[in-house]
């Protein structure tokens, strides 16, 4: 069986990322998530910039349907306009 190993870290060594701190007299563990934000803010972009130009024709484009479009194709049917 493994024995558990102590180590001792130096007090001056840097701290590059810190994600968990403890918060109030209970010692409950907090995640920060503040280094995740600009992820989180490419992605919301990402999807915006792809979703509102398709939302935006789809709302402000024409919409004018007749009978003759909406009726089934036939091939053996006229067209609809020809250019003489």
């Amino acid at each position: 069986m493994a024995k558990a190993v102590r180590v001792r870290v130096s007090p001056s060594a840097p701290i590059i990322w810190h994600t968990w701190h403890r918060s109030g007299a209970s010692g409950t563990r907090k995640m920060n998530l503040d280094p995740y934000l600009p992820v989180l803010l490419f992605i919301i972009v990402g999807i915006a910039v792809g979703v509102l130009p398709q939302l935006l024709g789809y709302i402000l484009g024409p919409n004018r349907p007749d009978a003759e479009k909406n009726s089934p194709y036939n091939v053996a049917s006229r067209p609809l306009k020809t250019r003489a």
